[in-house]
């Protein structure tokens, strides 16, 4: 199992439907598709199901949701244990004249 299948699962529910959290994710409506598939097939439930143009929990993904949002929780205050206090320090970034021209120049 993927935090990130995880995090494609609750963004759907707070977005409603695959295609508004495929634009929040920034990624496409194939790409949430593929994810919420893949972890229906590892738990061997069914998680959504649409009612009229939005996608809502099977009662299985209900009874699921609060070990997901515990598992996301925990990945958070893991996460947060390993950041560092403040970043400092000197950042290069290595850019083709042609694009420094081209895509850059109003930086």
């Amino acid at each position: 199992m993927d935090t990130r299948s995880i995090v494609v699962i609750k963004t759907i529910l707070e977005e409603g439907s695959f295609q508004k959290a495929a634009q929040r994710l920034n990624c496409s409506q194939s790409t949430v598709t593929f994810q919420v598939r893949q972890l229906e097939n590892e738990l061997s439930v069914r998680l959504f199901e649409r009612l009229g143009r939005r996608m809502v929990f099977t009662p299985a993904g209900k009874s699921i949701l609060p070990h997901m949002e515990a598992i996301l929780h925990s990945m958070q205050a893991i996460t947060a244990c390993n950041a560092p206090a403040s970043l400092h320090g000197e950042l290069r970034v290595a850019v083709a004249e042609s694009l420094l021209s081209y895509k850059l120049h109003a930086l």
